[in-house]
Protein backbone atom coordinates (compact mmCIF):
# COMPACT_ATOMS: atom_id res chain seq x y z
CA UNK A 1 0.00 0.00 0.00
CA UNK A 2 1.53 3.63 -0.83
CA UNK A 3 1.53 5.47 2.37
CA UNK A 4 1.31 8.68 0.56
CA UNK A 5 -2.45 8.21 -0.10
CA UNK A 6 -2.67 9.19 3.71
CA UNK A 7 -2.94 13.32 4.14
CA UNK A 8 -2.25 15.33 7.49
CA UNK A 9 -5.71 16.04 9.37
CA UNK A 10 -4.96 19.99 9.06
CA UNK A 11 -8.75 20.43 11.06
CA UNK A 12 -8.39 19.81 15.21
CA UNK A 13 -12.08 20.58 15.76
CA UNK A 14 -13.10 16.98 14.57
CA UNK A 15 -10.45 15.26 14.25
CA UNK A 16 -12.05 11.70 14.45
CA UNK A 17 -14.61 12.50 11.64
CA UNK A 18 -12.16 13.67 9.37
CA UNK A 19 -10.15 10.64 9.81
CA UNK A 20 -12.97 9.04 8.79
CA UNK A 21 -14.41 10.90 6.22
CA UNK A 22 -10.44 10.40 4.99
CA UNK A 23 -10.60 7.03 4.99
CA UNK A 24 -14.20 6.41 3.04
CA UNK A 25 -12.99 9.06 0.29
CA UNK A 26 -10.26 6.71 -0.42
CA UNK A 27 -12.57 3.61 -0.39
CA UNK A 28 -14.93 5.54 -2.89
CA UNK A 29 -11.51 6.82 -4.90
CA UNK A 30 -10.48 3.35 -5.35
CA UNK A 31 -7.45 3.90 -3.26
CA UNK A 32 -8.49 1.66 -0.76
CA UNK A 33 -10.22 -1.97 -1.26
CA UNK A 34 -12.32 -4.25 0.31
CA UNK A 35 -9.48 -6.33 2.27
CA UNK A 36 -6.72 -4.00 1.97
CA UNK A 37 -4.87 -3.97 5.61
CA UNK A 38 -4.12 -0.54 7.10
CA UNK A 39 -1.12 0.66 8.57
CA UNK A 40 -0.60 -0.46 12.40
CA UNK A 41 -2.04 2.48 14.48
CA UNK A 42 1.14 4.37 15.44
CA UNK A 43 2.01 4.55 11.72
CA UNK A 44 -0.97 5.31 10.31
CA UNK A 45 -1.59 8.22 13.46
CA UNK A 46 2.10 9.31 12.03
CA UNK A 47 0.86 9.22 8.08
CA UNK A 48 -2.36 11.35 8.96
CA UNK A 49 -0.34 13.88 11.54
CA UNK A 50 -2.81 12.75 14.00
CA UNK A 51 -2.90 11.63 17.93
CA UNK A 52 -3.37 7.97 18.63
CA UNK A 53 -6.40 8.58 20.78
CA UNK A 54 -8.56 10.43 17.78
CA UNK A 55 -7.17 7.92 15.55
CA UNK A 56 -8.62 4.81 17.54
CA UNK A 57 -12.15 6.57 18.18
CA UNK A 58 -12.23 6.58 14.15
CA UNK A 59 -11.31 3.21 13.49
CA UNK A 60 -13.98 2.21 16.86
CA UNK A 61 -16.88 4.06 14.72
CA UNK A 62 -15.61 2.58 11.60
CA UNK A 63 -16.09 -0.76 12.89
CA UNK A 64 -19.12 -0.35 14.88
CA UNK A 65 -20.52 1.09 11.31
CA UNK A 66 -19.13 -2.23 9.97
CA UNK A 67 -16.94 -0.63 7.45
CA UNK A 68 -13.92 -2.07 9.12
CA UNK A 69 -13.04 -5.65 10.28
CA UNK A 70 -10.46 -6.87 13.14
CA UNK A 71 -8.64 -10.05 12.85
CA UNK A 72 -7.15 -10.39 16.19
CA UNK A 73 -3.01 -10.45 15.87
CA UNK A 74 -3.34 -9.74 12.17
CA UNK A 75 -4.74 -5.81 11.98
CA UNK A 76 -7.48 -3.95 11.14
CA UNK A 77 -8.97 -4.26 7.50
CA UNK A 78 -11.04 -2.75 5.31
CA UNK A 79 -14.73 -4.61 5.12
CA UNK A 80 -17.52 -4.50 2.30
CA UNK A 81 -20.27 -2.98 4.38
CA UNK A 82 -23.94 -4.24 4.23
CA UNK A 83 -27.66 -3.01 4.61
CA UNK A 84 -27.70 -4.70 8.18
CA UNK A 85 -24.54 -3.06 9.72
CA UNK A 86 -25.66 0.46 7.98
CA UNK A 87 -29.79 0.41 8.98
CA UNK A 88 -29.98 1.50 12.04
CA UNK A 89 -27.63 4.80 11.17
CA UNK A 90 -30.36 5.40 8.23
CA UNK A 91 -33.15 4.88 10.68
CA UNK A 92 -31.88 7.05 12.71
CA UNK A 93 -31.30 9.90 10.36
CA UNK A 94 -35.00 9.65 9.28
CA UNK A 95 -36.38 9.76 12.52
CA UNK A 96 -34.07 12.98 12.96
CA UNK A 97 -35.24 14.59 10.05
CA UNK A 98 -38.93 13.63 10.57
CA UNK A 99 -39.95 11.65 7.72
CA UNK A 100 -43.27 10.71 7.35
CA UNK A 101 -44.57 7.62 6.46
CA UNK A 102 -45.65 9.19 3.00
CA UNK A 103 -42.29 10.18 2.26
CA UNK A 104 -41.12 6.30 3.45
CA UNK A 105 -43.79 4.85 0.96
CA UNK A 106 -43.00 7.24 -2.36
CA UNK A 107 -39.06 6.38 -2.01
CA UNK A 108 -40.20 2.37 -1.95
CA UNK A 109 -42.71 2.98 -4.64
CA UNK A 110 -40.03 5.02 -6.47
CA UNK A 111 -37.84 1.86 -6.22
CA UNK A 112 -39.48 -1.40 -6.25
CA UNK A 113 -41.63 -0.17 -9.45
CA UNK A 114 -38.33 0.46 -11.42
CA UNK A 115 -37.07 -2.78 -11.02
CA UNK A 116 -40.40 -5.01 -11.06
CA UNK A 117 -39.76 -4.64 -14.96
CA UNK A 118 -36.15 -5.88 -14.85
CA UNK A 119 -37.22 -8.19 -12.21
CA UNK A 120 -39.53 -9.56 -15.07
CA UNK A 121 -36.90 -9.56 -17.54
CA UNK A 122 -34.09 -11.41 -16.02
CA UNK A 123 -35.74 -13.83 -13.55
CA UNK A 124 -34.37 -17.52 -13.50
CA UNK A 125 -36.59 -20.68 -13.33
CA UNK A 126 -34.99 -21.11 -9.93
CA UNK A 127 -36.05 -17.17 -8.97
CA UNK A 128 -39.60 -18.56 -9.64
CA UNK A 129 -39.62 -21.44 -7.93
CA UNK A 130 -38.53 -19.30 -4.92
CA UNK A 131 -41.27 -16.62 -5.40
CA UNK A 132 -44.00 -19.47 -5.82
CA UNK A 133 -42.32 -20.91 -2.16
CA UNK A 134 -42.86 -17.20 -0.64
CA UNK A 135 -46.23 -17.56 -2.03
CA UNK A 136 -47.00 -20.96 -0.10
CA UNK A 137 -45.56 -19.74 3.15
CA UNK A 138 -47.83 -16.61 3.10
CA UNK A 139 -50.78 -18.65 2.30
CA UNK A 140 -49.83 -21.42 5.42
CA UNK A 141 -49.30 -18.61 7.97
CA UNK A 142 -52.51 -16.55 7.62
CA UNK A 143 -53.33 -17.32 11.00
CA UNK A 144 -49.58 -15.90 12.09
CA UNK A 145 -49.39 -12.12 11.28
CA UNK A 146 -46.11 -11.50 12.42
CA UNK A 147 -44.51 -14.61 10.09
CA UNK A 148 -47.16 -13.90 7.24
CA UNK A 149 -45.94 -9.80 7.10
CA UNK A 150 -42.26 -11.58 7.49
CA UNK A 151 -42.50 -13.60 4.06
CA UNK A 152 -44.51 -10.56 2.37
CA UNK A 153 -41.48 -8.52 2.86
CA UNK A 154 -39.93 -11.06 1.90
CA UNK A 155 -41.48 -11.61 -1.49
CA UNK A 156 -40.52 -7.40 -2.25
CA UNK A 157 -37.17 -7.54 -1.29
CA UNK A 158 -36.71 -11.06 -3.68
CA UNK A 159 -38.24 -8.84 -6.42
CA UNK A 160 -35.44 -6.20 -5.86
CA UNK A 161 -33.05 -9.08 -5.80
CA UNK A 162 -34.00 -10.48 -9.21
CA UNK A 163 -33.63 -7.75 -10.82
CA UNK A 164 -30.12 -7.41 -9.95
CA UNK A 165 -29.56 -3.99 -8.39
CA UNK A 166 -27.10 -4.60 -5.39
CA UNK A 167 -27.40 -0.59 -4.71
CA UNK A 168 -31.50 -0.59 -5.04
CA UNK A 169 -31.14 -3.67 -2.76
CA UNK A 170 -29.75 -2.18 0.22
CA UNK A 171 -31.87 0.89 -0.08
CA UNK A 172 -34.90 -1.25 -0.34
CA UNK A 173 -33.82 -2.71 2.89
CA UNK A 174 -33.18 0.21 4.57
CA UNK A 175 -36.51 1.98 3.91
CA UNK A 176 -38.65 -0.88 5.15
CA UNK A 177 -36.57 -0.95 8.09
CA UNK A 178 -37.09 2.14 8.63
CA UNK A 179 -41.07 1.42 8.28
CA UNK A 180 -41.41 -1.36 10.35
CA UNK A 181 -41.95 0.91 13.26
CA UNK A 182 -45.79 1.91 10.97
CA UNK A 183 -45.62 -2.30 10.31
CA UNK A 184 -46.07 -2.85 13.74
CA UNK A 185 -49.61 -1.10 14.04
CA UNK A 186 -50.72 -3.44 10.92
CA UNK A 187 -50.12 -6.39 13.44
CA UNK A 188 -52.51 -6.12 16.00
CA UNK A 189 -55.34 -6.17 13.83
CA UNK A 190 -57.83 -9.22 12.60
CA UNK A 191 -57.71 -9.04 8.80
CA UNK A 192 -58.79 -10.97 5.83
CA UNK A 193 -55.82 -12.10 3.72
CA UNK A 194 -57.26 -13.26 0.50
CA UNK A 195 -57.07 -10.14 -1.19
CA UNK A 196 -52.71 -9.34 -0.66
CA UNK A 197 -52.35 -12.98 -1.00
CA UNK A 198 -54.04 -12.99 -4.35
CA UNK A 199 -52.29 -9.86 -5.68
CA UNK A 200 -48.89 -11.38 -5.25
CA UNK A 201 -49.80 -14.08 -6.66
CA UNK A 202 -50.83 -11.93 -9.77
CA UNK A 203 -47.51 -9.98 -9.83
CA UNK A 204 -46.10 -13.61 -9.53
CA UNK A 205 -47.43 -14.69 -12.20
CA UNK A 206 -46.80 -11.22 -14.71
CA UNK A 207 -42.91 -11.81 -13.12
CA UNK A 208 -43.00 -15.15 -14.67
CA UNK A 209 -44.51 -14.85 -17.74
CA UNK A 210 -42.17 -11.63 -18.70
CA UNK A 211 -44.66 -9.18 -18.81
CA UNK A 212 -42.49 -6.02 -17.02
CA UNK A 213 -45.44 -3.62 -18.15
CA UNK A 214 -48.03 -5.83 -16.36
CA UNK A 215 -46.29 -6.57 -13.09
CA UNK A 216 -45.38 -3.15 -13.05
CA UNK A 217 -48.75 -1.77 -13.44
CA UNK A 218 -50.26 -4.43 -10.48
CA UNK A 219 -47.34 -3.57 -8.11
CA UNK A 220 -48.17 0.17 -8.23
CA UNK A 221 -52.38 -0.98 -7.81
CA UNK A 222 -51.03 -3.36 -4.57
CA UNK A 223 -48.47 -0.74 -3.70
CA UNK A 224 -51.15 1.99 -3.20
CA UNK A 225 -53.46 -0.62 -1.85
CA UNK A 226 -51.38 -1.13 0.85
CA UNK A 227 -50.76 2.00 1.37
CA UNK A 228 -54.21 2.49 2.48
CA UNK A 229 -54.13 -0.27 4.79
CA UNK A 230 -51.44 1.10 6.92
CA UNK A 231 -52.85 4.18 6.83
CA UNK A 232 -56.39 2.77 7.96
CA UNK A 233 -54.11 0.71 10.82
CA UNK A 234 -52.18 3.85 12.43
CA UNK A 235 -55.48 5.86 12.75
CA UNK A 236 -57.02 2.84 14.26
CA UNK A 237 -59.38 1.97 11.78
CA UNK A 238 -60.74 -1.64 11.04
CA UNK A 239 -58.65 -3.00 8.28
CA UNK A 240 -60.10 -6.11 6.35
CA UNK A 241 -58.61 -6.11 3.04
CA UNK A 242 -55.47 -7.71 4.77
CA UNK A 243 -51.84 -6.63 5.46
CA UNK A 244 -50.60 -6.29 1.93
CA UNK A 245 -47.61 -4.11 3.01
Amino acid sequence: MNSSIFKPIDEKRTISEKIVDQITKLVVTGNLKVGDKLPPERELAEMLGVGRSSLREALRSMINMGLLAVKHSEGTYIKKADANSLKPYFQWNIMLENSTLDDLIEARELIELNVVTKAAERRTSEDMRKLEETIKNMKENTDDRKTLVDYDIEFHRMLVEIAGNSIMLSMIEIIRSAMEVWFSYVLSYTKNVTDTIEEHTAIMNAVGTGDGEKARMLLKDHLIKGASRLHYAINDVTVTAGPGI
